[in-house]
């Protein structure tokens, strides 16, 4: 028996605003093993939609019903920050860590937590521009993936629109404090300070011939690159 596709409903955060106005864009989904839909937007920022009770598993007409129940929650930079969110090209999901890395236009890679307790609400951790020194001064971040190694020392690697990849290893004091120990969290009065390992930062090399527009990666240190130059490439990277 064929399915038969049957339109439910949709976002009432993200339907298309009146005419004449601009709409959200939305760049990029990614569901979590909760259930939980990531979403990432033209305006720069992340949101998080959480479904009704049982919603998946609802009949058809259940689950019109229930739309208009979806909580989104907009998780974005603090208040003081005045520099305008750049799109989000691409996100990765990272539940070991319970961190979202987003991947943006102007270069940044953004780091959020999204736990989930009474002691820590979702909140950006820290960014990274790996592009900053490349020629011509900038580049997309136009992919990013959480990926971790034999050491079971976690990263993030990040693909630019200039083919460059970049790799830095994530601090382990926030590896430790997402290892199941509720009481500890991650010192986010200087993010940057605390998220990354020290002098840690590394260029993968040989450089895509073209935005780099899709990173996977699997335990062990495997990360696997697409590109505009039409190449798949692997590479292992090693515990240093």
């Amino acid at each position: 028996v064929p399915n038969v596709l049957e339109y439910v409903g949709s976002v009432a955060t993200l339907i298309r605003p009146l005419p004449g106005t601009t709409p959200t864009i939305v760049t990029s989904v990614r569901f979590n093993s909760l259930g939980q839909l990531f979403v990432g937007g033209n305006d720069g920022y992340l949101r998080m939609i959480t479904f009704p009770n049982d919603f998946f598993g609802m009949d058809f007409e259940e689950m019109k019903s229930e739309v208009d129940n979806m909580t989104v929650t907009i998780i974005k930079e603090e208040e003081e920050v005045q520099q305008p969110p750049s799109p989000i090209l691409s996100f990765d999901i990272c539940e070991e860590l319970e961190m979202v890395a987003t991947a943006h236009a102007n270069g940044n890679v953004c780091f959020y937590s999204v736990r989930d307790d009474d002691s820590h609400h979702h909140a950006l951790l820290g960014t990274w521009n790996p592009f900053t020194s490349t020629e011509g001064g900038k580049s997309h971040a136009r992919s990013v993936a959480f990926v971790t190694n034999e050491s079971k020392q976690w990263s993030i690697v990040a693909g630019g629109g200039n083919g460059e990849m970049w790799l830095q290893d994530i601090h382990s004091s926030v590896i430790e404090a997402s290892g199941g120990n509720n009481n500890k969290q991650p010192t986010t009065d200087k993010p940057n300070m605390q998220l990354f390992m020290e002098n840690s930062v590394q260029a993968i090399k040989p450089n895509h011939q073209g935005p780099v527009i899709g990173l996977a990666s699997r335990p062990g240190g495997i990360i696997v690159s697409i590109a505009h130059d039409g190449i798949l490439r692997i590479t292992q990277t090693f515990p240093t």
